[in-house]
């Protein structure tokens, strides 16, 4: 009775067409000073990200970036999008709704830095509990 209860109520991400998620970023760790760091209220920043399963790709509103659609694995999707500055990856957890997203120095295969956030979905759309 106790596993029914967990599954009924344990969320996960599942895309349909559509779906918008509302993340605040809210820790990092950072490879160049060795350190982590949970960031004050204050500083907690939001992004608001649309995923449009038929475009391939994911959209950051606040900075109108367009992370393309790599693939998933059993427990997460996967996204990446290349700047002037840096190569960046954004990690969707099926299970929970957390990201993790990686800024990698340029040229380069080594993380800069990688900042955690929470999820929420928007009502309106497609993210849905699965059981």
């Amino acid at each position: 009775m106790k596993l029914i209860y967990i599954l009924i109520f344990i969320p996960s991400l599942v895309f349909g067409q559509n779906i918008k998620l509302i993340c605040e970023e809210n820790s990092l760790i950072d490879y160049v000073d060795d350190k982590f760091i949970n960031f004050e209220e204050s500083n907690i920043s939001e992004f608001e990200y649309t995923f449009n399963k038929e475009l391939s790709f994911l959209k950051e509103s606040y900075q109108d970036l367009n992370y393309d659609y790599m693939g998933e694995d059993k427990v997460s999707y996967h996204f990446r999008i290349e700047t002037d500055f840096s190569f960046n990856t954004l990690i969707l957890y099926k299970n929970i709704y957390r990201y993790e997203r990686n800024i990698f120095f340029p040229n380069s295969t080594s993380v800069k830095k990688t900042f955690y956030g929470n999820c929420n979905k928007l009502d309106d759309l497609l993210a849905f509990n699965t059981l």
